[in-house]
């Protein structure tokens, strides 16, 4: 099994809006998410696919530095690490038996206006932000990854959460979302 770490940041603006881009490729494509990717990782072992079990990560930098960093190579926004509010951790198992452990924070403290790099360009359509409301209306057309729409919801209304998730195919099977 291959595990990932990996962040999104909720982005909000003064007006209580959220910045959500539309991904072009990958997990998630054509579907709407916070800023966010993989935390750095070294790889020891000896490299060969076959030898997973021998194979070890190790992170390189630490999660919330991975978040701001990630959050602001996609958006160019300059994003503090002591500003980032820890909001929900969560496991995502997937069918091919790869897991990403996500850990979502949120902020209102950020210098820039947002836009797509030029090196993200084929990664995510725009950035725009987006109402709670419009979110929640969004979620309704199945416009968020399923895993997303499960707990997003939550963590909006304020609430700071710890979950898995399971999926069997392209479907949900299995879900645990607890407040704490």
């Amino acid at each position: 099994m291959t595990r990932s770490f990996q962040t999104m940041v909720l982005i909000e603006n003064k007006d209580g809006k959220f910045l959500l881009g539309k991904k072009l490729q990958k997990i998630g494509m054509d579907k709407f998410n916070g800023p966010g990717g993989k935390v750095e990782v070294e790889t020891s072992g000896d490299g060969e696919a076959q030898a997973d079990e021998r194979r070890e990560e190790r992170l390189t930098e630490k999660i919330k530095d991975g978040a701001a960093r990630e959050a602001g190579e996609e958006t160019n926004l300059t994003i503090a690490t002591e500003n980032l509010e820890t909001k929900a951790v969560l496991k995502i198992d997937f069918p091919d038996n790869n897991s990403i452990v996500l850990y979502v924070y949120k902020t209102d403290q950020f210098e820039g206006v947002p836009s797509v790099p030029k090196g993200e360009r084929d990664k995510i359509e725009s950035w725009n932000w987006y109402s709670k409301e419009d979110i929640a209306d969004m979620i309704r057309k199945k416009l968020f990854l399923e895993s997303d729409a499960s707990w997003l919801p939550e963590v909006l209304a304020g609430k700071e959460i710890r979950g898995f998730i399971t999926y069997k195919k392209k479907k949900i099977v299995l879900y645990w979302i607890k407040q704490i």
